[in-house]
């Protein structure tokens, strides 16, 4: 294996990796500085134990909730945007097949490769199966590790759901680092 070919395979697992320990990061984050602004606010009103320490919980639910149904809203988003652009290029697909065959030669020609050669791959790809063909070619690496990272299936539908669990957990953990 060639230094670069270890490099690539090695950065693609860094990237997956990037993205928990992002989430992990922005969810501690959050957590510790909603929950300690709750409890200052509290006990520079009141002052008292009881009241106090009741705020504290109050935000870690509160807090814990909120970052819960946003991932999962952000995730939703994304995965029906994401459904609705594989729609739109399967119909593509199937009523402009020759228009998508020269969109995607020329999207190999673009990558460098000579016209002869970028219609044979398009063709080859194309005869076994024309629309994961049609989706990795307009990928970069980064994508490609992203959707090799999302578990993106065979209908092209993604099944990331890393972050909205992390950023759920490590926010619940991070309101609670106020009370241990």
């Amino acid at each position: 294996m060639s230094i670069f070919a270890h490099y690539e395979s090695q950065t693609n697992i860094g990237n997956k990796k990037l993205n928990w320990l992002r989430a992990a990061v922005l969810g501690a984050n959050d957590g510790i500085v909603s929950v300690a602004s709750i409890v200052v606010g509290v006990a520079g009103a009141s002052g008292t134990l009881p009241f106090v320490l009741t705020a504290g919980i109050a935000g870690l639910f509160a807090g814990a909730l909120s970052m819960g149904v946003g991932e999962y809203v952000s995730v939703s988003t994304q995965r029906d945007t994401q459904k609705a652009l594989l729609e739109k290029e399967r119909l593509e697909l199937e009523n402009f097949p020759d228009e998508e065959f020269e969109e995607l030669a020329s999207i190999y020609k673009n990558k460098g490769l000579s016209s002869g050669t970028a219609h044979l791959v398009a063709r080859e790809l194309t005869a076994h199966d024309a629309f994961a063909a049609d989706l990795l070619a307009g990928m970069d690496h980064a994508d490609v590790a992203f959707k090799t990272g999302c578990n993106l299936d065979k209908t092209g539908r993604s099944a990331c759901m890393q972050p909205e669990f992390i950023d759920d957990g490590e926010g619940s953990t991070g309101h609670g680092f106020r009370f241990c």
